[in-house]
């Protein structure tokens, strides 16, 4: 059986929120602060059973929701312990917020036993400052709409924290490479190039640590890759108060599911840095591969993600952010307006200006 963690404010009893970057639970009604570490201590969900008095009624399996894409269909009702109200969640959500009082609850069971992670990177990037964030990274984009990236133009952020395998290993072994170099000489009157073959033998041996796969099926993994880099540096123990205010599913895709694309990335970037090893060839292609992985390790993470929309001309615009780094992905419009003004000021005003300047001179 699941069961409910919620996390209050001693002083007045209202729901706390975990900042990111503080690694403080904050109430943001009287303004109460607690140190996760020092105050609590380190916390695992199971901690949080003698609070936790709501659980799942009844499980409504077989009903499927169909706006979650590739849903299992699995769907469980649980009971706001502050409200009463009844919180319908996916089979895997892990944290969420109960749409009637705002309360944040954590189902403790999808973060305990064998599905406790082993580690979580805290968000970093705080959501009232999403907006300067992304359009700091989008600072050389002289083209962007002006105020498309406005608080007031995005959507609904959600911070999700999204469930990641990360994959250890030894990568190594003998690989081949076919190659050529060519020089050019005048004999008489005859140009002639001269083109000598090799093959270039190397040895590889590679560690790759912490390589993620994301590990929910709702996940597009082109984009989740796209997000990359996360620093493991800040990989802090799991703690499910880091959850507090915040979105988060537990793994759907098994560790085993996720392994072959880890070993096609490895082997890419594996052959790539022996490649590299090739500068003064031209031609260079691959005559012969024997490298392979040693034992390949997995760990259960999760890692942080902050998801948006915004609008222009009519479009919605999907965007996700790296909630530690402030990566953002997604596709961006293009201000016609300002292109052609972009165009008039660099290219239009200068030709205008020389061409008085000729006359003058004539």
């Amino acid at each position: 059986m699941s069961t409910q963690s919620e996390q209050k404010c001693p002083a007045c009893g209202a729901p706390l929120v975990f900042k990111p970057g503080t690694q403080k639970l904050t109430c943001e009604f009287c303004g109460t602060v607690i140190d996760i570490e020092k105050v609590f201590g380190s916390a695992s969900a199971g901690d949080f059973d003698v609070n936790a008095q709501a659980a799942p009624r009844r499980s409504t399996a077989g009903i499927r929701d169909e706006r979650i894409e590739g849903s299992s269909g699995e769907m469980n009702v649980y009971v706001c312990r502050s409200c009463g109200a009844e919180i319908v969640a996916d089979a895997t959500t892990a944290a969420t917020t109960c749409p009637y009082c705002g309360n944040n609850v954590v189902i403790t069971g999808q973060v305990s036993g064998d599905l406790r992670p082993d580690g979580i990177i805290p968000f970093k990037v705080e959501p009232p400052n999403l907006s300067e964030t992304v359009k700091k990274f989008y600072r050389n984009k002289h083209f962007i709409p002006k105020d498309l990236f406005d608080r007031s133009k995005i959507g609904d952020v959600q911070g999700v924290y999204v469930p990641f395998w990360v994959y250890t290993c030894k990568y190594g072994g003998d690989i081949e490479f076919n190659g050529q170099q060519s020089k050019t000489y005048r004999r008489g009157d005859y140009r002639i190039t001269e083109t000598r073959h090799y093959i270039l033998q190397r040895n590889v041996t590679m560690d790759f640590n912490k390589v993620p796969a994301d590990a929910s099926i709702r996940m597009d993994d082109a984009l989740m890759d796209s997000l990359e880099p996360f620093y493991f540096n800040e990989l802090k123990p799991f703690d499910v108060r880091y959850l507090s205010g915040y979105l988060a599913d537990r793994f759907d895709l098994e560790a085993e599911s996720q392994k072959n694309r880890i070993l096609t990335r490895i082997k890419t970037s594996a052959e790539g840095m022996a490649m590299s090893t090739t500068a003064g060839f031209s031609g260079v292609t691959v005559a012969a591969d024997n490298m392979h992985a040693g034992e390949v390790k997995a760990r259960y993470l999760l890692l942080p993600v902050y998801q948006f929309d915004s609008e222009y001309n009519g479009k919605t615009y999907h965007y996700a952010v790296n909630g530690q780094t402030g990566k953002v992905i997604g596709e961006v419009p293009t201000d016609k307006g300002r292109k052609g003004r972009f165009f008039l000021l660099s290219f239009l005003i200068p030709a205008v200006a020389l061409f008085v300047l000729t006359l003058v001179f004539l």
